[in-house]
């Protein structure tokens, strides 16, 4: 069995990685998605939810034919909220 040695690692100027912390990005809280042709802002928000009715949630999650995330069910929840109030 031949042995090789480990590769020798690159080391980085911190210049480099000052350039790279102030190249910065965007930010994960708000992500873009096209809706029917039309671009819209998707805005991430934490939702925090008593284990009594995620658990209901999950049981009609389970109950609804082929395959669907908690995710799409509460999206069709609030839509569905919307609709009623309007």
């Amino acid at each position: 069995m031949a042995l090789s040695r480990k590769p020798k690692k690159e080391s980085v100027s911190p210049d480099k990685v000052t350039e790279l912390i102030l190249k910065g990005g965007s930010s994960p809280d708000e992500t873009t998605a096209e809706d029917g042709g039309e671009e819209e802002i998707i805005k991430l928000v934490q939702l925090r939810i008593p284990l009594n009715q995620l658990n209901n949630i999950d049981s009609f999650v389970k109950k609804r034919a082929g395959k669907l995330s908690r995710h799409t069910w509460i999206m069709e929840a609030i839509a569905e909220k919307i609709e009623k109030s309007e």
